[in-house]
């Protein structure tokens, strides 16, 4: 009875490790896809410099403009009676003509407001309205009740002023009583979104905020702990890469639907800038998930590679054949049923290192706010990668 307890409790720990492994694999699956949007969202919406430099960009987006000219052409007609002024000032049967005056004032007004869009100047009072709203938006996605109002939107005040300006440049004045009156204006303002298009945004944003300091040393834990608790450690480090591929992944298809859910929530003359917003506001996020999507599926691969299957083994002899090493051995070895030894120890070693450079520079990718760092991360990784590895193709050809 003695001699039997251990050769019993050997399995059964085994199975404990094994299951734990992989709850902690599930973990790291569910944990990257908050993290990634907590991190960016963080970083990109919270902060007012980073908020508004991305989206400086908007105003550059004919939908964008086409949106802000209508309202502001209507805005002015709607608190001036245009052709009513214009009939008054003509003479007798002239005022039949008050019709086509008025398209025609209206034409120009249009041309003014896209003038006035494009030029520099603009651009810095942009930029101005969405420093202004930041707290607005912040508010808005984190679902605080104190916000009275349902939409995101930009004050076009500043602009029908510059409009009403460079009019009375070509001569056109109607618009002139609207400068001391401005602050009764219809101002709609551009809307940027509505809560209701922010609904499933909201949950998100605030899970992010609530757990901002607690997110990635979860992360962290749950991949140490599952480095630490298998069995395997090159095949742990295969399965948590994966997760977090799948991870990455499954945001990606994600965002995608979001794009739909938030484009259709809008009436049909509001969806281009819809969509526009949209791209705008998380192309930083879907660059990031490209990179990241990269380095993840370098992690599986290259931790699948440095594995003792007989595929891997094969791939490996292929790989150091075509790059031309071993030129004698791979002689010798030409034959089609050739598998490929190496040493078990060797390959997981090397795999599971591999496999943390990949978890690193993913963290670093992550946490950066320069682009150019996840690049050059991204670009070390590969060449520490390589190197690791050179030497199994080497001796696999």
């Amino acid at each position: 009875m003695s001699t039997a307890q251990p050769s019993a409790t050997a399995p059964r720990r085994h199975r404990i490790r094994t299951i734990t492994t992989w709850i902690l694999v599930v973990a790291t699956g569910l944990i990257v896809p908050l993290v990634v949007t907590g991190t960016w969202a963080l970083r990109t919406v919270t902060n007012t410099d980073n908020y508004v430099s991305t989206l400086a960009p908007l105003v550059e987006n004919p939908a964008v403009q086409d949106a802000m000219t209508t309202t502001v052409v209507d805005s002015l007609f709607q608190a001036v009676h245009v052709q009513d002024q214009v009939a008054a000032h003509l003479p007798g049967p002239a005022s039949a003509l008050a019709g086509a005056i008025t398209s025609s004032i209206r034409s120009e007004a249009e041309k003014v407001v896209h003038t006035v869009i494009a030029s520099q100047a603009f651009a810095k009072v942009w930029n101005a309205e969405n420093r202004l709203t930041h707290h607005l938006a912040v508010s808005i996605l984190t679902g605080d009740s104190a916000t009275k109002t349902d939409k995101l939107s930009l004050s076009v005040q500043a602009l029908v002023l510059k409009v009403i300006t460079e009019l009375d440049k070509r001569g056109i004045t109607l618009f002139d009583p609207l400068v001391i009156t401005i602050n009764k204006l219809n101002d709609a303002g551009i809307v940027l979104a509505t809560t209701q298009q922010l609904h499933t945004a909201q949950t998100v944003f605030h899970l992010g905020i609530t757990l901002r300091g607690v997110l990635p040393f979860v992360l962290l834990g749950v991949v140490a702990l599952g480095l630490l608790v298998g069995i395997n450690k090159r095949r742990t480090g295969l399965r948590l890469g994966a997760a977090a591929l799948i991870g990455t992944v499954a945001l990606s298809v994600l965002l995608t639907f979001g794009r739909s859910t938030f484009v259709g929530a809008v009436p049909e003359k509001s969806k281009a800038v819809a969509d526009a917003v949209w791209t705008t506001l998380l192309r930083g996020l879907v660059g990031e998930l490209r990179l990241l999507t990269v380095v993840f599926a370098l992690i599986v691969a290259v931790t699948w590679l440095c594995g003792t299957s007989s595929t891997a083994g094969k791939l490996r002899g292929q790989l150091g054949r075509g790059l031309a090493w071993g030129e004698s051995h791979a002689l010798q070895a030409s034959h089609s049923d050739v598998v490929v030894h190496v040493r078990k120890e060797v390959a997981d070693r090397r795999g599971l290192v591999a496999s943390l450079i990949g978890a690193v520079a993913g963290f670093i990718v992550v946490f950066s706010s320069s682009t150019t760092l996840a690049w050059w991360t991204l670009g070390i990784a590969l060449v520490a990668i390589a190197i690791l590895c050179a030497p199994l193709l080497k001796k696999a050809a």
